[in-house]
């Protein structure tokens, strides 16, 4: 779909860009809703898109150039984007980037190292690969989009607080390079079961609530959140207790609608 739109854009015109001299682009001054940004500008090779540069233009279709290396703070937030091509160049998506437009799809490239907070949120996702390259999910990454299906590739090393939370995860694997999952993670999805790799050491408070799951295999000791005046599970009905009773066994925990068991 993307594809036919690019094959009828024109290359926007450079006068239609602030940029600096080391190749920030710093806005855009423009008022079409579908452009190419150009790989130069005024004889400058574009290097990044700056803070808030392209914010509420009412944009639903962007091309950035393979110069492009890093995308700013709030660079794109709040407009109308539906797709959003990101070149193998860049490595570093800034905090809020994405935030507030209407995304279906995204293709994150094995070149990004980091993924700020709440880059993706509020938009309508339903599926994402994370690449090997990131190694840590920031925080609200991807709250408050229509997710279905995640794929989170080895290499990976931390899932940050309310990474996933608010979309609708029926499954979700999670790879054996994880050593902490963050609270809120995963909350309010529709998780029916989860595997917790050997490698995850801590799970954070609210990081499994709000979902429907019957069946939770642990493979190494976890360290849940600790008991307090006003304690936050990171799991519904009661798994806290029975796990942390069970002396953290290693194994596969069954929920039949009234309490744990074991599986022998």
């Amino acid at each position: 779909m993307i594809e036919k739109v690019i094959n009828n854009l024109p290359v926007e015109s450079a006068g239609e860009f602030e940029i600096s001299e080391d190749g920030i682009i710093k806005r855009y001054t423009g008022m079409k809703t579908a452009i190419i940004i150009p790989q130069t500008i005024r004889g400058i090779a574009v290097q990044a898109i700056g803070e808030r540069a392209f914010a509420s233009k009412k944009l639903t279709t962007v091309v950035i150039p393979e110069s492009v290396t890093e995308i700013g703070d709030l660079a794109f937030v709040n407009n109308q984007l539906t797709e959003i091509v990101i070149p193998n160049s860049v490595m570093e998506i800034g905090t809020c980037t994405f935030f507030s437009n209407r995304l279906t799809n995204i293709i994150i490239p094995n070149s990004v190292t980091k993924i700020g907070i709440a880059a993706f949120s509020q938009n309508q996702l339903t599926e994402v690969i994370i690449p090997s390259s990131v190694t840590k999910i920031s925080e609200n990454a991807f709250y408050n989009n229509q997710l279905v299906k995640v794929i989170i590739l080895e290499g990976v090393k931390e899932i940050g607080n309310y990474a996933f939370l608010d979309n609708q995860l029926v499954a979700i694997i999670i790879p054996n390079s994880i050593m902490k999952i963050g609270k809120g993670a995963f909350r309010d999805n529709q998780l029916t079961e989860i595997t917790i790799p050997q490698s995850v050491t801590k799970v954070g408070k609210e990081a499994f609530t709000i979902n429907r799951l019957n069946s939770i295999t642990i493979y190494g000791k976890v360290s849940l959140p600790r008991k307090s005046k006003y304690p936050i599970p990171a799991f519904n009905n009661g798994f806290d207790d029975f796990y942390k009773s069970k002396r953290r066994k290693v194994g596969t925990y069954l929920f039949d609608g009234k309490e744990w068991s074991v599986k022998e």
